[in-house]
């Protein structure tokens, strides 16, 4: 179950995530899914499923020439504005600054 769970995160980390919704395709509940997947990989859903966006927005920001909009919605983010404050906050920088200072 929580394998399963883990992997429509990884496979799915572009789309909208409700941690309920996913909860009632598994037959388990939120909050059951929320303690056992942070007692397994040591952070929440919400957390992991924010550190693998940043991830892919890393990679492409570095090696793709993608617009900041393009790379938004391919990471799961609604809008540019919510991806910048994100990006931001987890890596100090902007996506532009962050794009500019290792060369995509």
């Amino acid at each position: 179950m929580r394998s399963r769970f883990k992997e429509k995160l990884d496979t799915g980390f572009a789309a909208e995530f409700r941690i309920t919704e996913l909860a009632e395709q598994t037959g388990f509940s939120a909050v059951y899914l929320r303690r056992t997947f942070a007692a397994r990989y040591g952070c929440s859903p919400k957390e992991y499923l924010d550190q693998l966006r940043n991830e892919h927005a890393v990679r492409r920001l570095r090696f793709t020439d993608d617009s900041i909009t393009d790379i938004a919605r391919a990471c799961g983010y609604s809008d540019v504005y919510q991806f910048s404050k994100a990006f931001k906050k987890r890596n100090g920088f902007s996506p532009t600054e962050y794009r500019r200072m290792h060369g995509g």
